[in-house]
């Protein structure tokens, strides 16, 4: 995740015109964070309505797993929030969008029992 001025969040932003979601999450992990991804499976596509300083937005959200690409800690950029490791349930009570808290729960391996 990253931590952007006031708020946590799953990487991503909105596409360019004729821009396919996995286009789109790679370009923003470079401008996000500084390091590009491999984008995996989807998890599947949110609506999410929500409020941000008194504008209200409809959010349409594809959501994916992904990993990054090339050594860790590599960056090719310098990144505009900061990168954030969290384990899935502490990162879940501190996304702004519901729909990453949903997104971190699909992606979570089985409880083992």
């Amino acid at each position: 995740m990253v931590r952007g001025s006031a708020a946590h969040f799953l990487i991503g932003g909105g596409s360019e015109p004729e821009e396919a979601a996995e286009d789109t999450v790679a370009r923003e992990a470079i401008e996000e964070c500084g390091r590009p991804i491999a984008v995996g499976r989807k998890i599947g596509d949110a609506i999410q309505y929500f409020d941000a300083d008194g504008t209200a937005f409809e959010m349409h959200a594809t959501l994916s797993e992904a990993r990054f690409a090339g050594e860790a800690g590599e960056a090719t950029a310098a990144g505009e929030h900061a990168l954030l490791w969290l384990k899935q349930e502490d990162a879940a009570a501190v996304m702004f969008h519901e729909c990453h808290v949903w997104a971190i729960e699909m992606s979570a391996p089985p409880a083992q029992g």
